[in-house]
């Protein structure tokens, strides 16, 4: 969820034109991208009972 929520106000702040950096909007999307792929392989690795995957996700 907050993955989701940090790409939409990244997103939202671009197209309201609130933010104007252009790097501060991508590197926003990028962490929440980032935060939204950690959360699948935790979900999959506690799904399937995945040693190495929860090893990965600990981190």
């Amino acid at each position: 969820i907050v993955a989701i929520i940090l790409i939409s106000v990244a997103s939202y702040g671009r197209a309201a034109a609130v933010v104007t950096s252009l790097t501060l909007v991508g590197s926003l999307i990028a962490c929440g991208v980032f935060l939204f792929l950690i959360a699948i392989v935790g979900l999959l690795g506690a799904a399937k009972h995945h040693q190495v995957l929860l090893f990965f996700v600990s981190f």
